[in-house]
Parts: structure tokens; C-alpha cells; sequence
């Protein structure tokens, strides 16, 4: 795992949150929770670091957009939001636009990990 750092913020990029066509990755500024008082949010980024475009816009510290990855058509992202310091969670969907936010699991005490969309249906 490489940290990208962003002025103030901390990125981690994974394998899975590389777009198909490897043009942006998926991150989570903040997602190694380094700082608590500031919520995480979504956002994509170019492989070398410029283009940094928020998909979320959470504004409450315990409030955090994990990110998952790409769908393999990539036009949607897959990630997991938090409540309540993770006390509630919900997994979603989101163009890669940051519009068009959709539920896929409601929020409950369920936490989903290694999240990843499988591979296209053929």
C-alpha cells in the first residue's frame, strides 16, 4: 500500500481502486483515521497524484466514506459509509461524477470489509 499525501491530507491507494482503464485511483483522504476530528471522504486522484476530485462531502467528524473499487465498466464506485464511529454502517454505490449515490446494504451494525466489485459478468 503506497501513501499519496495531498497538502494537509493522507490517501491510501490499493490495487482494487485502480479504474479499469487505469486512468484515477479510489481513496479515502483521512482513511487512516490520523485525524478524528475531521470526517473521511471519497474521492478519486490520478496515479501521479494531480486531479484530486471529491465524491462525498462529509462534514461530521464520525462520518467516514471508506473507499471500495471500481465497477469493471468503471462508471461506479463501491464503498463503505460510517456513522457513529463505525458503530452503523451502510454499503453504497456512487458514479464516478460523485452524482447518482445509491444504497446497497441500509445501515446497521453489519460492517463490510474487503469491499470489491466481482469480475464483469460474461
Amino acid at each position: 500500500m503506497q501513501v499519496i499525501r495531498t497538502g494537509s491530507s493522507h490517501v491510501l491507494d490499493c490495487r482494487r481502486g485502480v479504474a479499469p482503464d487505469g486512468s484515477r485511483l479510489v481513496i479515502s483522504d483521512n482513511g487512516n483515521s490520523t485525524d478524528p476530528d475531521h470526517p473521511t471522504n471519497l474521492a478519486t486522484i490520478r496515479p501521479n497524484g494531480t486531479g484530486l476530485h471529491y465524491l462525498t462531502d462529509l462534514q461530521i467528524p464520525d462520518q467516514r466514506a471508506f473507499a471500495g473499487g471500481y465497477s469493471p465498466d468503471g462508471n461506479w464506485i463501491v464503498f463503505r459509509r460510517e456513522n457513529g464511529n463505525g458503530a452503523q454502517n451502510a454499503l453504497k454505490i456512487v458514479r464516478t461524477d460523485g452524482q447518482g449515490e445509491q444504497t446497497v446494504l441500509p445501515f446497521s451494525s453489519f460492517k463490510p470489509r474487503f469491499i470489491d466489485w466481482g469480475p464483469a459478468a460474461s
